[in-house]
């Protein structure tokens, strides 16, 4: 058993472009309380895909080239559109998987034909074990 308790992050890290790190910081964000600027992301295809996800779940956010600002949904999204598309964004696909689960309505996570052909078995029995569906 894992026990997490909640912390205030602060600080500023200077990192290369990267669409792994840059998904993952975007959805910290979304999920944080308050403003969240992001500089130097990659801005990508599925960048883009991923704001308006998490803007489907209550965040919302401005792009300006590698520059991203986020109010998030201080850890409460909420579904403002029940299908999201995640692109070629695997990381986005998992970690928004379990973003669905904790929602009252069903959602529909999709991308493109190499993202819909991913293993996510793993991580839907993981889920199902803690009782979603």
């Amino acid at each position: 058993m894992v026990i997490v308790s909640p912390q205030t992050i602060h600080g500023q890290w200077k990192l290369p472009p990267s669409k792994s790190l840059t998904v993952r910081t975007i959805l910290l964000a979304a999920l944080a309380n308050g403003k969240s600027t992001l500089h130097n992301i990659l801005d990508s295809p599925d960048t883009r895909k991923l704001c308006k996800v998490i803007s489907f779940m209550g965040a919302s956010y401005h792009l300006n080239h590698q520059q991203l600002t986020i109010n998030g949904c201080s850890g409460k999204p909420h579904v403002k559109h029940p299908y999201w598309n995640l692109g070629n964004s695997g990381i986005g696909l998992r970690f928004c998987t379990a973003i669905a689960a904790m929602q009252k309505q069903p959602l529909i996570l999709s991308g493109d034909l190499s993202l819909r052909q991913r293993p996510m078995q793993d991580l839907l029995n993981g889920l199902s074990q803690i009782g979603l569906q």
